[in-house]
């Protein structure tokens, strides 16, 4: 699998927290298959530079995602240019997912 991975939609949670409400992230490849990995996994991936996460934006700008850190220790996704809040990704497709790089 090569390394940079598109994401374009996200698993909502139910959470009222906004960096608890993304319990995935997903894409397509280029072949054009679906793919799905948890926050979790992605956070792991991300710091042990398995992956790198980015998405395009409405001009098609390269935007990298980044592991951000809560004040309560909690580490997750959001955009490099987000403040504190994953807000860029938040506003990306919901979706459910249909199989996972697990």
């Amino acid at each position: 699998m090569e390394n940079g991975l598109q994401v374009s939609c996200v698993v909502r949670g139910h959470s009222s927290v906004p960096h608890q409400q993304i319990e995935a992230v997903g894409g397509e490849t280029r072949d054009g298959v679906h793919w799905y990995i948890s926050q979790n996994l992605a956070i792991e991936g991300a710091e042990t530079h398995r992956w790198n996460f980015y998405l395009l934006d409405a001009t098609g700008c390269r935007i990298d995602l980044v592991v951000a850190t809560a004040p309560s220790g909690e580490k997750y996704l959001k955009a490099a240019g987000d403040l504190d809040e994953p807000d860029t990704l938040l506003h990306l497709r919901a979706a459910q997912p249909e199989l996972s790089l697990t």
